[in-house]
């Protein structure tokens, strides 16, 4: 994965993680633990995959 790519998908991220957190927080809806979840998920993937590859995502 190349290191923008990586970027752009932490980012996405992070942006699911606070809609998820608003969404739980200020509506009070469970659907929100998804948006949570799924951002968590994009913060590691990159990380993970930059890790198999050996080079670290540079």
């Amino acid at each position: 994965m190349s290191k923008t790519l990586a970027t752009v998908a932490m980012l996405l991220g992070v942006i699911a993680i606070l809609l998820g957190a608003y969404v739980v927080f200020v509506q009070g809806d469970n659907a929100g633990i998804v948006a949570i979840v799924v951002g968590v998920i994009a913060l590691v993937l990159p990380r993970v995959a930059g890790k198999n590859r050996g080079n670290n995502a540079r």
